[in-house]
């Protein structure tokens, strides 16, 4: 037989080898971010307006328990402290949105080295 695959001697294998073992569960892989509620609170959002310099027109919303980062309510959109910490500031620059635009992507979906780099 070729390849680095040799046949199995126990002929259980060999006749169904895909079965999983009677009585074993697969493991959870764990929550999915979008399952995670926010940790952002009304007086952090104090705290960042002031560490971040937000212009008084910019409006920022503590999410509910119930929304999600990748759905943000009509209106809004969702920014990471990651975003702020990498240079983001309002207004947004007008590259930013025609890059977000062009590749057809959300601002919540930069990374920290990608919201860097294209903020500069």
């Amino acid at each position: 037989m070729s390849g680095d695959h040799f046949p199995s001697r126990d002929s259980a294998v060999r006749e169904n080898p895909v079965v999983p073992p009677v009585g074993r569960r697969r493991p959870d892989k764990g929550a999915r971010a979008d399952d995670l509620a926010s940790t952002v609170t009304s007086d952090s959002l104090i705290i960042f307006r002031k560490k971040f310099h937000f212009p008084n027109d910019v409006v920022a919303v503590a999410p509910k328990r119930s929304d999600r980062a990748s759905v943000p309510p009509p209106g809004y959109l969702t920014i990471c402290e990651t975003h702020l910490r990498s240079g983001l500031r309002f207004p947004l620059p007008a590259e930013l949105i025609e890059i977000l635009m062009h590749c057809g992507v959300s601002i919540s979906q930069f990374t920290y080295r990608g919201m860097s780099v294209t903020i500069g």
